[in-house]
């Protein structure tokens, strides 16, 4: 996260960034407010709900609040990122050669570019994802599918 706040700085762009257990809607709220009352009023709130334990079924859920009203999950499996791309994991999956076969896509791609989560997003919070919502999105190659 640290990373992106700096990014949206170099951009000269404003962000404000609360970490906040995406589970306590009161501390969600709270983080919220912290936005609104330094940026003003906010269309968009995007939480992270983090990252799922090594071995888990479950993807790493990102969930959009437009207006507080529309909540969506944003599915995500392995994604480029430090999460995925690490010693630690290089090393279980060279050690544990059937865990690469666990975690394959259905479609031919090793792993999700970052774009395209924000794409998705991008799209649940645009209009044309107006009366999206309660939805689960599985931004993950189809690994659900197969």
């Amino acid at each position: 996260m640290e990373e992106t706040v700096k990014r949206v700085g170099a951009l000269d762009r404003r962000i404000v960034f609360k970490k906040a257990d995406v589970r306590d809607i009161d501390a969600v709220r709270q983080a919220c407010q912290a936005g609104v009352a330094e940026l003003g009023p906010v269309d968009i709130v995007l939480a992270n709900a983090g990252i799922a334990q090594l071995g888990s079924a479950e993807p790493d859920p990102i969930t959009t609040f437009r207006e507080v009203v529309d909540i969506n999950l944003v599915g995500v499996w392995n994604s480029v990122s430090p999460m995925v791309m690490n010693e630690v994991l290089g090393k279980y999956v060279a050690e544990n050669p059937e865990a690469a076969k666990m975690t394959a896509n259905l479609m031919p791609v090793d792993l999700i570019d970052p774009v395209d989560i924000s794409n998705a997003i991008l799209f649940l919070v645009s209009d044309d994802g107006r009366y999206v919502s309660g939805v689960t999105l599985p931004v993950d190659a189809g690994f659900l599918a197969r």
